[in-house]
């Protein structure tokens, strides 16, 4: 909401329009949940291995993308 009140140039948004930029979230982060309801079925992860996973994967996202 804070880039979307400044008018940023650049916002770290999914679409400079706010109605536009929350379906593309519900999209998106509804997918991400759909993909771990789907690993949760078919392998046992615990609570902690659920956040080392997505943890790396943050770190990996990050070094990818510089």
């Amino acid at each position: 909401m804070n880039n979307y009140l400044k008018a940023a140039p650049e916002p770290a948004l999914f679409h400079p329009q706010l109605f536009a930029d929350l379906i593309i979230g519900v999209g998106f982060y509804g997918g991400w949940g759909f993909a771990w309801w789907l690993a949760f079925r078919w392998f046992r992860f615990s609570v902690a291995e659920a956040f080392i996973v997505t943890g790396i994967q943050g770190i990996f996202f990050r070094v990818v993308a510089q």
